[in-house]
């Protein structure tokens, strides 16, 4: 049976979301089904922040992520530029976090701290 173009590309987005979250849960030491869930315990909440800035810097759209992560798009904006604003405050285990994503062969956009 051939997959169409569509099926592909879906199957592709799948798999890099996939493994964007199997790195994050990984780095941040929590367990996978915690990601999605309502928790706001401060390490869940980080490992949120991280992957929705991978899949923002993946060209992913504020509005798809939220949907993903079944939250507004709004939250998903905040949630990326706060950790934004952590990371230029230098934050150790924050940047420790990011670099180790990095090596994993995430991209991590340098920001203005004027556009936080």
């Amino acid at each position: 049976m051939k997959e169409t173009e569509q099926e592909i590309k879906g199957s592709r987005f799948e798999s890099h979301i996939d493994r964007a979250t199997l790195d994050v849960v990984e780095v941040c030491g929590i367990d996978e089904g915690l990601i999605l869930s309502p928790s706001r315990q401060e390490h869940v909440v980080v490992a949120r922040f991280f992957l929705y800035t991978i899949l923002r810097n993946s060209g992913f759209t504020w509005t798809h992520i939220g949907e993903m992560m079944n939250r507004d798009h709004g939250a998903v904006y905040m949630g990326y530029k706060r950790l934004q604003m952590r990371l230029l405050c230098g934050e150790k285990k924050l940047s420790w976090m990011r670099d180790n994503l990095q090596e994993r062969g995430w991209i991590f956009k340098e920001h203005d701290p004027n556009d936080i």
